[in-house]
């Protein structure tokens, strides 16, 4: 976006963020998590991303490893359930993935609305 900015009359641009985020589905073992974190933080270490944002959607199981190796990619839930808490084996909730300090969760992949049957009404009863 841009505006003008009066004073000068010049043309000021405003940057907006741009995000980047890819999904491992079911792939990647606690190793191969490991080793990725530490060959991917290491070689942008030195990058300008002032204005993006990247980021990986993680299995579950590998949530907290990949936080304790990230500082730069943003780490992001696959799933999340639309209900709080309750006999839901295997879902994890919008206020687990808080508490697990993640800020990102992927909601309403194609994969999880052919497999799985969510619709539109599901898919909007996870955004808080």
């Amino acid at each position: 976006s841009s505006g003008i900015n009066a004073e000068y009359g010049e043309k000021e641009v405003i940057m907006r963020k741009q995000y980047i985020f890819g999904n491992w589905k079911m792939n990647n073992n606690l190793p191969e998590t490991i080793e990725f974190f530490k060959l991917a933080e290491e070689s942008l270490a030195n990058a300008d991303l002032n204005q993006i944002v990247m980021g990986i959607a993680v299995p579950s199981i590998n949530i907290f490893p990949a936080l304790d190796l990230s500082n730069i990619i943003q780490i992001a839930a696959q799933n999340i359930h639309q209900e709080d808490s309750g006999a839901f084996t295997g879902e994890i909730s919008v206020g687990m993935i808080k508490q697990a300090g993640l800020k990102y969760c992927v909601v309403g992949h194609s994969e999880r609305r052919h497999m799985f049957g969510e619709t539109d009404s599901v898919v909007n009863k996870k955004n808080p």
